[in-house]
C-alpha cells in the first residue's frame, strides 16, 4: 500500500504534540552565493524555525488541573517558533515538511 502526501487537515496530533511545519533555510545568500552544505546543515542543526499547525488536547496543560492553553502560554496556531534541531519526528508521507514536536520543545515565539 503506497502512502499518499499528508496535508495538515488530515493530521490530529494526539497528547502533548505539536504539529509543526519546517521553516526552509536559504541554500544562498543575499547576494545569491550558493551556501554549501555544510553551512546549511550547521543553520539547520542549532535551532529550527517552525510555524505552528495544530496543537494536540494535552499541549501545555497542567497535569493536574488542566487550566493552562498554548495561548496562556504565549503561542497560538499561526506563529512561527524555534525549536532543537534535534528535537521533532517526521510526519509520515512524501516529501513533506510537517514533523512532530512535543510542546515543551518549543523554546521561543519569534517574529519574522
Amino acid at each position: 500500500m503506497a502512502l499518499k502526501k499528508l496535508e495538515a487537515k488530515d493530521i490530529n496530533p494526539c497528547g502533548y504534540n505539536v504539529l509543526v511545519e519546517l521553516y526552509n533555510v536559504e541554500e544562498t545568500s543575499k547576494g545569491g552565493v550558493y551556501l554549501g552544505v555544510a553551512e546549511t546543515n550547521k543553520e539547520q542543526s542549532a535551532m529550527v524555525i517552525c510555524k505552528i499547525i495544530k496543537f494536540g488536547p494535552a499541549c501545555f496543560k497542567n497535569h493536574d488541573s488542566g487550566v493552562n492553553t498554548p495561548e496562556a502560554w504565549g503561542i497560538s496556531v499561526g506563529d512561527y517558533a524555534q525549536i532543537p534541531g534535534h528535537a521533532y519526528q517526521r510526519v509520515a508521507g512524501e516529501k513533506s515538511n510537517m514533523v512532530y514536536v512535543l510542546d515543551h520543545d518549543i523554546k521561543a515565539k519569534v517574529n519574522i
